[in-house]
């Protein structure tokens, strides 16, 4: 873009700043442009989204993490089957937290006249861990194969190279989502 205002207003569009979907210049930067009208239904369907997101977030997430900080904090007092009823409930409250955000932010987006891509697609129905990633924070998935995993080469150069090119993606992923070692081995795990 050359025009530094558009650049900026698409640099602080605000509702995918902090938690995403991650906006992508060729799909939000038309629609700066041409400013999408507000009708009723665009307000409305927007406001019930943002609604099904801080609700997800307040009353699940919210409820969720008590439960699992409880059980998290004192492991010794509590049986096998309490464990992992809190790790099934982590799962549920991470989910909850993220896809939250991410409706709260297509929500507002939808309430002015733009949109923004779907982040999450029911992803604890997947049936393997690449469709699990293929349906979790889809913005941050499609960055990462865009702009790590395509330029390593991809699945292009051999089979022992697209194994290391997935695992330095999923090991960037785990250090961008904490700057650990715990995060670089969830990383790696998951690759």
């Amino acid at each position: 873009q050359r025009n530094l205002l558009r650049h900026a207003l698409f640099l602080s569009f605000f509702p995918q700043l902090l938690s995403g979907p991650i906006a992508r210049a060729p799909q939000l930067l038309p629609q700066l442009e041409a400013l999408p009208p507000v009708t009723w239904d665009t307000l409305r369907g927007g406001l019930f989204r943002f609604l099904w997101g801080a609700f997800k977030k307040l009353v699940l997430a919210d409820r969720l993490a008590i439960l699992v900080q409880t059980v998290f904090a004192a492991p010794g007092e509590f049986g096998r089957v309490q464990i992992l009823m809190a790790a099934a409930a982590f799962s549920l409250q991470i989910y909850c937290d993220f896809s939250a955000y991410s409706d709260m932010a297509v929500g507002t987006a939808k309430a002015m006249g733009f949109t923004l891509i779907e982040n999450f697609r029911a992803p604890y129905l997947a049936r393997s861990i690449q469709e699990f990633w293929r349906r979790w924070h889809i913005s941050l998935s499609t960055w990462f194969r865009d702009y790590l995993y395509f330029p390593l080469g991809g699945s292009r150069r051999g089979k022992v190279r697209t194994r290391v090119n997935i695992l330095v993606v999923f090991a960037v992923s785990g250090l961008w989502h904490g700057a650990g070692l715990t995060y670089l081995v969830w990383g790696l795990l998951n690759g």
